[in-house]
């Protein structure tokens, strides 16, 4: 049809479709869990200072840990590193969520959990990067870290307006309970790949 742009051909290759659009749900999940999470401390202190610290405890650990994740990318399976560290993140997310759902948030277990969220993102982060060209051809490569890209920013751009929504319509425990499976998912896209890195022994 005239008008409808191609399907770039990176795309075909179903390793990386999969993936890709698991990892466009998870960042698009990421970012529910920040709207709702923080507007829970919000509600729970009141203070906007508080807000922002949560910021710190999901991004600190990778000023700490990025180097070793890096380390461990390098001599681990980089699929099974993902699967490990995306499974942690969402168990800590339906934590959360069931918390939430039961009425027994609290600002430190909200702090706790998103730190175990730093942690799992600091020490997978290596792993995933290093996935991306093992999935694709060389040539295909542009395409594939491009794309990449494009699913980052749009889930920053659509996440924050979703998350809101479904904060309104749905509250923070249904917020926390969607990152979390979209971290599953992520998790299921990785599972069905092959090894992909040994490392050296």
């Amino acid at each position: 049809m005239a008008g409808v742009a191609p399907i770039p051909q990176v795309l075909r290759v179903p390793a990386f479709r999969t993936v890709w659009l698991a990892s466009l749900a998870s960042n698009g999940g990421t970012w529910l869990q920040v709207v709702a999470a923080g507007w829970l401390v919000l509600q729970l202190t009141d203070s906007p200072a508080a807000v922002g610290g949560l910021a710190l405890a999901y991004r600190a650990p990778a000023f700490v840990l990025s180097t070793w994740g890096g380390q461990l990318a390098d001599r681990h399976d980089w699929r099974r590193i993902g699967i490990v560290t995306f499974l942690a993140q969402g168990v800590a997310a339906l934590a959360l969520a069931v918390a939430t759902w039961a009425g027994v948030e609290s600002v430190p277990l909200v702090y706790a959990l998103t730190l175990v969220m730093g942690v799992g993102f600091a020490i997978g982060l290596p792993a995933m990067l290093a996935l991306v060209p093992a999935l694709v051809s060389r040539d295909l490569l542009p395409q594939a870290v491009s794309l990449n890209a494009a699913g980052i920013n749009v889930a920053r751009l659509a996440g924050p307006t979703i998350g809101g929504v479904t904060l309104a319509f749905a509250g923070a425990g249904a917020c926390f309970a969607l990152n979390a499976a979209s971290f599953l998912a992520l998790v299921a896209a990785l599972a069905v790949l092959p090894p992909l890195h040994h490392g050296r022994r």
